[in-house]
């Protein structure tokens, strides 16, 4: 999956329907979620007026949640680290997409969540850094965003498989 770093996105993904511009938006306070989600959504708008049709450029909104909160996560075994990881995604998401759902303009596909954690699994034992993402679909089920969003879930999928 190529990957464009150069400015003025964060990053753009080229595909072969259109391109999706990801603005990328690392959280370090939760007093400034609300913040961050509107200047990500407000840069991803300055992008879609470098594009002349609405179907060239659709956008991601990517959140990183580490800095959130540092404590390291005790789990059991790889089973509640899962648990407790996607539960991590789905509290954050479930407290604020109300934030990025009103910002929604139509051209976004999703928001991406990523969550790290240092960790201590007890069976095995080990001390590992965990990782964890999951894309919030913002685009009607079965439209071409959709398209594009869910293949672009199955390409990040089978890179960390």
């Amino acid at each position: 999956m190529p990957i464009d770093l150069a400015p003025p996105a964060d990053a753009t993904i080229p595909t072969s329907i259109s391109s999706i511009a990801v603005e990328c938006k690392r959280l370090f306070s939760p007093k400034n979620v609300q913040k961050n989600i509107k200047k990500g959504f407000k840069q991803l708008q300055e992008r879609y007026k470098q594009h002349d049709k609405e179907t060239e450029l659709f956008g991601i909104l990517a959140l990183s949640l580490g800095k959130l909160d540092n404590s390291r996560v005790d789990v059991h075994d790889e089973a509640d680290l899962m648990t407790q990881a996607n539960h991590k995604l789905d509290q954050f998401r479930q407290k604020h997409e109300r934030h990025w759902l009103k910002r929604s303009t139509g051209r976004e596909i999703g928001v991406l969540l990523h969550w790290t954690a240092p960790v201590r699994m007890q069976n095995p034992y080990l001390l590992i850094t965990a990782t964890n993402f999951h894309i919030y679909p913002l685009c009607d089920p079965d439209s071409r965003q959709d398209y594009i969003l869910r293949s672009l879930r199955d390409r990040l999928h089978r890179l960390v498989t």
